[in-house]
């Protein structure tokens, strides 16, 4: 599902990510880009993109960009 409505299951907040992913986004959120990501996850940009990549699959986004925006959304939308 790209663009438009998103069910529920699509939802940010929703999401039943591993840790690694989780990490990621966490990281992500606090507007890192991928490689210091990985330096302070001790992992390799493999794994980090790995990690952005099965995010992006699950929640049906085109960038992790725009995930991370629409879960701050739904994020100030629950608060």
């Amino acid at each position: 599902m790209r663009r438009g409505a998103r069910s529920a299951e699509t939802t940010a907040l929703s999401q039943d990510w591993a840790l690694g992913e989780a990490n990621v986004l966490e990281a992500a959120c606090q507007s890192l880009d991928r490689e210091i990501i990985a330096e302070r996850l001790g992992c390799s940009l493999a794994t980090v993109n790995s990690h952005v990549a099965r995010l992006l699959r699950k929640t049906g986004r085109d960038t992790l960009q725009q995930l991370v925006v629409d879960l701050m959304n739904e994020t100030l939308a629950r608060s």
